[in-house]
């Protein structure tokens, strides 16, 4: 995985922050995601959370190489 921060000019006189992130599945898929804002731990967030879906909808379709097993808790119940 990659990203890549920058900063440009938006039309308003402000700065905008981008963070541009990149995946490599074990397939050899390369799956991109990009976000824009005012705030780079915003930028960064919604960057992640967009490239983390391609990869989970990636793996749903099986083009991604095998999706691992989660190892789930059992929850406890309260008395």
């Amino acid at each position: 995985m990659a990203a890549h921060l920058g900063e440009s000019h938006n039309p308003l006189g402000g700065l905008d922050q981008r963070c541009r992130m990149r995946a490599r599945l074990q397939s050899g898929l390369v799956l991109r995601a990009e976000a824009v804002n005012g705030q780079i731990e915003t930028a960064v967030g919604r960057s992640a959370a967009r490239l983390a879906l391609h990869v989970a909808a990636a793996l749903d379709a099986g083009v991604g190489g095998p999706r691992p097993a989660l190892a789930l808790r059992q929850r406890r119940s309260v008395a």
